[in-house]
């Protein structure tokens, strides 16, 4: 099933029942807009009314003063309404049109989930290795904006590696990791970037968009080794300058068993040479959860300047 053209339908229904409730709701409410007037001090309030007389249109006002409040606050909640349903209406539409042209992927019927999981394993690879193509999502936004001339083979042969690899506080390249180790929690992986790649959150959708603004080689949750741990950072970016990889880990929840792992995963991280705002970055969501887009991107920028 398309998640995300499912989850288009089911905005695109609860849309069109909020403008038939808005719309009943104007329907009941007195007709007429306020207008306010004041004279000598004294502020009266005004009700207008459009009527039609003999074919002829009419505007009839009559003063509110002594009425009750809550007529008033009639009038002026089916003033907002009025202004508010067109905008809805025509967002309705835009969705409606997008649901029209929408393919949605065929549903995947499986008799065992493991099979769906291996499926999305499948998806995902080759979504990560699409730098190979003409039209990779990796190549054409590095190469696009220029940021590492004269070193194009080494990016390219970076984009490649399998794995990071730290030992004695240095990041060692070129080391063959065998086998193939199975991803870490598929089914999180649920919201689709711009090149249809998968991520984990819609903050990680995000930030793989201004890194692809930005210009720079980057993998997603390319395996680490330091030692005998094997980590999944978010995103290993490769500073243009020096070539050298930093690590970008997205923070989201705020659990205690979540803050405990983090903390431990830092130790073992500065024991390998990885330390924060030296070739870590650690990015988090404000407590309403969205994410300060413009502070990101001036960290990034500290980090590839």
């Amino acid at each position: 099933m398309d998640y995300l053209f499912e989850e288009l339908k089911t905005n695109y229904n609860l849309w069109h029942q909020t403008i038939e409730e808005m719309e009943r709701l104007t329907n009941n409410l007195p007709k007429g807009h306020l207008s306010l007037r004041k004279r000598k001090g004294r502020t009266t309030v005004y009700q207008h009314i459009l009527t039609e007389q003999n074919g002829e249109k009419r505007v009839i006002r009559k003063s509110l003063q002594g009425k009750p409040l809550n007529e008033i606050e009639d009038l002026l909640y089916r003033y907002r309404l009025q202004r508010t349903l067109p905008h809805l209406k025509k967002n309705m539409l835009r969705i409606e049109r997008l649901l029209q042209t929408w393919k949605p992927k065929p549903e995947i019927k499986r008799g065992d989930d493991q099979e769906l999981f291996l499926w999305l394993e499948n998806e995902r690879k080759k979504k990560s290795e699409c730098f190979q193509s003409e039209k990779g999502a990796f190549s054409s936004s590095w190469k696009a904006k220029g940021k590492y001339q004269g070193k194009e083979i080494l990016v390219e042969k970076w984009l490649r590696e399998k794995a990071s690899v730290f030992q004695n506080g240095k990041w060692i390249r070129d080391v063959f990791i065998s086998g193939e180790e199975a991803a870490w929690h598929l089914e999180g992986l649920r919201h689709v970037t711009l090149d249809g790649s998968l991520r984990r959150s819609k903050s990680e959708v995000i930030l793989d968009g201004l890194l692809r603004e930005m210009g720079v080689a980057y993998v997603y949750e390319r395996p680490l080794y330091i030692g005998n741990r094997r980590f999944l950072p978010d995103y290993t970016v490769l500073q243009p300058e020096s070539l050298q990889p930093f690590f970008v880990e997205h923070h989201g929840l705020r659990s205690e068993e979540y803050e405990r792992r983090n903390w431990e995963k830092e130790q073992v991280y500065r024991q390998g040479g990885i330390v924060p705002w030296s070739n870590l970055l650690y990015t988090y969501d404000l407590p309403d959860g969205t994410l300060d887009v413009r502070g990101v991107r001036k960290a990034l920028q500290l980090f590839l300047n």
